[in-house]
């Protein structure tokens, strides 16, 4: 019931051809090699990935099982449904991340210091009903501040200033 191309020398098995089909039975398009160079792979008639001078063009969505790694070169994201990405994302130091038509939001990491940096018109706005600065251990509060509450400083833990309905509390010396 099926038909077989088989080479069993020490070789390859070599087809020269000007440009190259393979098509199913529907005398559909399932693979096709140009002589100048371009491979174009199909899946139902569509076109899905095209190899180009400058790389490859893949049309409709790609789906990794592992990781992706790009040497050189950006990453470029796009598309009206936008995208989910279900795991973490890992830069080398001085590998910014940056938001905005003019990179107006960065986040960077330099080896020795993190910096999130807005440099566009707007401010950096931070939402939500609490905020807190914690060490890096995440053991202890250097700031807190509460939606309709208070503000408060701490050192080693122990809250130092503290804003409150009618003005602010201070524990211990105000030098």
């Amino acid at each position: 019931s099926n038909s077989y191309i088989s080479e069993t020398g020490t070789g390859g098995l070599v087809v020269k051809t000007g440009d190259f089909y393979l098509r199913n039975t529907s005398n559909a398009d399932m693979i096709y090699a140009t002589s100048a160079g371009a491979v174009n792979l199909y899946h139902d008639g569509s076109t899905r990935l095209c190899t180009t001078a400058g790389g490859v063009n893949i049309n409709g969505g790609m789906s990794i099982g592992n990781d992706l790694t790009v040497n050189g070169g950006d990453i470029t994201l796009g598309g009206t449904a936008g995208g989910t990405m279900t795991g973490p994302t890992n830069h080398n130091d001085g590998a910014a991340s940056r938001w905005g038509n003019g990179n107006d939001l960065t986040i960077n990491h330099d080896g020795s210091n993190s910096y999130i940096s807005e440099t566009g018109t707007g401010s950096l706005l931070v939402t939500t009903n609490a905020f807190k600065l914690l060490n890096p251990a995440g053991t202890e509060t250097m700031f807190c501040a509460a939606e309709n509450g208070a503000v408060n400083l701490y050192y080693n833990s122990s809250t130092r200033l503290a804003t409150t309905n009618t003005g602010v509390n201070i524990t211990g010396d105000a030098l």
